[in-house]
């Protein structure tokens, strides 16, 4: 979810945040219609190639 820094309820976040993924070199792959918690859900992908 894209929380943009706002505190999340715990229970709402077990997709993980946008900063959490990001911080794990993970970019932004695709936006969604989907909302967790209030806030959109992104879709984020990381590369395995060199």
């Amino acid at each position: 979810m894209d929380n943009r820094g706002a505190r999340v309820d715990l229970t709402m976040a077990y997709v993980g945040t946008r900063a959490l993924f990001e911080a794990g070199g993970f970019t932004v792959a695709a936006e969604t219609t989907g909302v967790s918690g209030g806030f959109p859900r992104v879709v984020m992908r990381r590369s395995t190639s060199g």
